[in-house]
């Protein structure tokens, strides 16, 4: 497929024009699955965005303050004291924290750092706006597995007194567990409050599926630099979860993930954008993965001193995007590859593989003074 949009400079002008009416794809039914035990929890599969997600969860924590009953007068509020748990919990210090940042009172704070706080600061809005917005139910349950979240002690108090009970226990953990595993999850995207979570997993409900790669990514925020790699694998994991690692970007149901540098005006190098549009059009609507192509035999280098000169083509320029099978006559396999193509007077002036201009970035951002100084004069090899 291809598009074309005249006098459009940026990537990410090309993926704006390229809107398809996805805009209102968060706005479906979830309907409620069939039970399988009375009253336990039943999490309904469907696309949320993160506000939507938390409102839909937030029935733990209701259900928690209704089976603990009415507050005694000049009792603390339990509303409150588990709100302060879950600032805690999405804390960058302290005993509570689950994602603790080393460098978050630098005078510069890592641009990692800045963004994670920002995860963490929205996240706690929207629980607070989704306070009493649905009901508890006097009987729901739960059994969530400890992952060894810490309370804070007057949490810690309430939910061991003669008004708790451990089912209360695990329907606070379980709500704390699903924040914090949304949290982590967004943390590979730029616009993280825009995109479309893709939450299906029958057998493991909401962001569960996040620990398939959460301590990975953990370790690496701890040690201070986190790889697009790792980044990508962890955007996938609630949006597009069939998707085989590798690649640069995706295409699924609900949008396309792209590195955040393709866009105009990106803040980050770093991250991923979610933009609601669609590049490659696939028939059975199958997610599709965005690689590089390989580079043909014998011009893995090129001696920039043998190129002649020429004289730069003028404007106009006619700009298209083109997606096509990155390999060609298999349909089994649902891999693209992403070329920019630039015309002027209708002669043809570029084709650019977008994964091969990525690739030659990150190398670029990677190296060191001396291979700088390679490349500047052609010599690196």
């Amino acid at each position: 497929m291809s598009v074309r949009s005249k006098n459009i400079s940026s990537f990410g002008g090309l993926l704006e024009s390229r809107a398809t009416g996805l805009a209102g794809i968060s706005k479906v039914q979830h309907p409620m699955p069939p039970a399988t035990r009375r009253n336990e929890w039943q999490f309904r599969p469907g696309t949320y965005t993160p506000r939507e997600f938390i409102r839909e969860i937030a029935v733990l924590l209701e259900s928690v303050i209704v089976q603990l009953g009415p507050d005694k007068p000049g009792e603390p509020d339990s509303r409150s004291i588990f709100m302060d748990g879950l600032r805690s919990s999405l804390s960058h210090e302290g005993r509570e924290a689950t994602l603790p940042l080393a460098d978050w009172n630098d005078e510069h704070p890592s641009e990692l750092t800045r963004h994670i706080l920002r995860i963490g600061k929205a996240i706690y809005q929207y629980a607070s706006e989704s306070l009493g917005a649905v009901p508890g139910n006097p009987a729901l349950t739960v059994y969530s597995p400890c992952e060894g979240h810490k309370w804070v002690p007057p949490a810690g108090r309430l939910l061991r007194s003669e008004r708790s009970s451990p089912v209360l226990m695990m329907l606070y953990n379980e709500w704390l567990h699903q924040i914090t595993c949304l949290r982590d999850g967004l943390i590979a995207f730029d616009n993280f409050e825009d995109v479309v979570l893709n939450l299906t997993d029958a057998e493991r409900p909401g962001t569960r599926p996040m620990q398939d790669v959460r301590e990975a990514l953990l370790a690496q925020i701890a040690r201070g630099r986190v790889s697009r790699e790792t980044l990508l694998e962890t955007a996938k994991v609630l949006t597009a979860p069939d998707l085989p690692a590798g690649g640069y970007g995706f295409q699924y149901d609900h949008g396309v993930v792209l590195p955040a540098a393709l866009f105009s005006g990106a803040g980050s190098s770093l991250f991923l954008r979610y933009s609601p549009t669609r590049l490659a059009e696939e028939p059975s609507q199958q997610p599709v993965l965005f690689v590089a192509s390989p580079v043909p035999r014998g011009l893995e280098k090129v001696d920039l001193g043998s190129l002649g000169a020429a004289s730069p083509s003028v404007g106009p320029w006619d700009t298209s995007l083109r997606a096509e099978k990155a390999t060609p006559g298999d349909s089994t396999e649902h891999e693209a590859v992403l070329r920019m193509i630039g015309t002027t007077n209708d002669e043809p002036g570029f084709k650019v593989d977008l994964g091969r201009v990525i690739a030659n970035l990150d190398a670029a951002a990677d190296a060191s003074p001396a291979e700088e100084h390679e490349i500047a004069a052609g010599t690196r090899r």
